[in-house]
Parts: structure tokens; sequence; C-alpha cells
């Protein structure tokens, strides 16, 4: 019947809406750059406990504080929502972060130990990023979403494609992690488009802005460690 099929079609539709964004919640920004300095850590052959400092400072320095700044952005009434849609309104977090992110760099690689040089590199890749999506920003909308998972993504694949040259690394990073990179990267993309939180277009150039200084970073990073071999 016409209105049994457009009432599981509703249906439909809003578990795919509640779908989308959770994904977009679960998938947070905040997130990438713990896990993405953390796996430069593994990949490069920290031990477990210098892992586990780096996690914890990198937790603080890229989620709490910058949770803590958008609850005072939105209770100051400076951002209408935490998922700052408006690309006027995104300039001042933006701005706020790559501070947080300068700042991290001095904290994060105080506590690191022999990945000391390879944690300082990518993560004034991250604050070089995030000062790239503060230009593009001021210019367009982007999705900020898309370029960090796909930062996310071209460095986990980095990883895959050039194994690593330690020989304490406590795991290798095979396909399985490439794909698993690769979905979650979907998914995220999947999940703005379906909300409407951005256009293609604006997806692309996220994309962009994360993939390829993600990658450019990882090439340094290798440059540099084999040049310490020598």
């Amino acid at each position: 019947m016409p209105g049994r099929v457009e009432h599981i079609g509703s249906e439909e539709f809003s578990l795919a809406a509640k779908i989308a964004t959770a994904l977009s919640y679960v998938f947070s920004p905040l997130f990438v750059p713990v896990i993405g300095v953390s796996l430069v850590c593994v990949y490069y052959g920290a031990s477990a406990g210098e892992v586990v400092r780096i996690l914890i400072s990198a937790s603080i320095c890229f989620i709490v504080a910058p949770t803590a700044m958008l609850f005072w952005l939105k209770k100051t009434g400076r951002i209408a929502t935490f998922e700052i849609r408006e690309r006027q309104d995104r300039r001042l977090p933006l701005l706020i972060g790559l501070a947080i992110a300068c700042a991290s760099v001095i904290v994060i690689v105080a506590v690191a130990g022999t990945t000391q040089k390879a944690v300082g590199i990518y993560l004034l890749g991250v604050a070089g990023t995030t000062g790239i999506a503060l230009l593009i920003s001021s210019m367009t909308k982007m999705s900020i979403h898309v370029a960090a998972f796909s930062a996310l993504a071209a460095t986990v694949v980095y990883m895959y494609k050039n194994p690593t040259i330690s020989s304490g690394a406590l795991f290798e990073f095979g396909a399985g992690s490439a794909v698993i990179a690769l979905l979650v990267l979907v998914a995220v993309v999947w999940s703005r488009y379906y909300c409407r939180a951005h256009s293609p277009g604006e997806l692309l150039i996220g994309a962009g802005v994360g993939a390829v200084p993600a990658w450019g970073v990882m090439i340094v990073i290798h440059f540099c460690y084999q040049l310490l071999l020598q």
C-alpha cells in the first residue's frame, strides 16, 4: 500500500540520518592527532611505556583542551553549535586550535623518548595542516572531518606501503590497517554528505587538505629517520 511504503521509507531515512549523525560524533576530528601521533610512535619503534605517555599527553592537548574550548565558545555565544557548520564561525576555533597544536609540539615532545624527532615533525605537520585549514576556511568552506580522517588514512597507508625500518616496532602496519583507515574515511565522507553538512566540492577540498600534507610529513619523517641511521 502506498501509505505503508511511505512510512517504511520515512523510518529508513530516520535510521540512516541517526547513523550518519552518530558517525560524525564518533569519528570526531579531535581524535585524529591523538591516534596519528600514537601510530607514529609505534611505527618508529617506541616502547609501550612511551606510547602510553604520548597517548595521555596527546589526549590532553588535542581532546580535553579543544573540548573545553568548544564548550567555552558555545557558552559565550561565539559559535552556534558544536558542529560549527557556518564558515564564519570556524575562524576563531581554528585559530585557537592552531595555538593548541603549536603548544602541543613542546608538551608532547617533552614526554617522548626515542621517537622525539618523529613526533616533533608529525606535530609540526598537524600545526601546519591546521594553519592551511584556517587559511582555506577564510576563503571557502571545507570539511574538517574529512580533512582529519584523510590525513589519518594517508598516514596509515604510507606506513603500510613503507614497512617500518625500526626493529623494535610493537606491530607492523599490514593491509588490514590500511583497509580499516580507508573504510573509516568512507564512512566519514558519507556521514558528512548525508547530513548535508557539506557539498561534494567541500568534501573534496577537505580530502586534499588532509591527505597531501600528511603524506608529505611522513616522507619528511622517513627521510630524517633514514639519515639518522647512516
